[in-house]
């Protein structure tokens, strides 16, 4: 489920493909820069790879729902589906923080490790509102 507040929610609202980049803050500026631009490389492999593809399941997406009577607006997981993902990490360590004295997570770079993940991301609905034949909306409104 990919609401509209985030980027990648706000591509789906539209039945475009999205991809956050997930370079944290935390991480060196240069290593969020490299890994911004091999994720754009990689995307733009895959576009030109699958670009007919993609746009096949884009004009289907936009027309699947010409013949429906009723749009979902609620999401809940189904638990009867779901994936597995080789997730990929560095051991998270427990270590004290210079600055405060608190505990704070932080993770082993030298110790990585490829771990299967059950990954739960098929939905169905779980509401819908009747479409309506058209909507009327106020001059007000540009």
């Amino acid at each position: 489920m990919d609401y509209p507040r985030y980027s990648t929610g706000y591509t789906t609202f539209w039945n475009t493909l999205g991809m956050m980049a997930e370079t944290h803050m935390l991480k060196p500026y240069k290593d969020r820069a490299e890994g911004t631009y091999m994720l754009m490389k990689k995307i733009i492999s895959i576009a030109e790879k699958d670009g007919e593809r993609i746009a096949v399941l884009r004009k289907n997406a936009l027309e699947r729902h010409l013949t429906w009577k009723y749009y979902p607006i609620a999401w809940q997981v189904d638990t009867t589906r779901s994936s597995n993902l080789n997730f990929k990490g560095y051991k998270p360590e427990t270590t004290t923080s210079e600055i405060t004295g608190f505990n704070r997570l932080q993770y082993n770079r030298n110790i990585s490790f490829t771990k299967k993940v059950v990954y739960q991301d098929y939905f169905i609905p779980s509401d819908s509102v009747q479409i309506p034949e058209a909507y009327i909306i106020g001059k007000q409104w540009t």
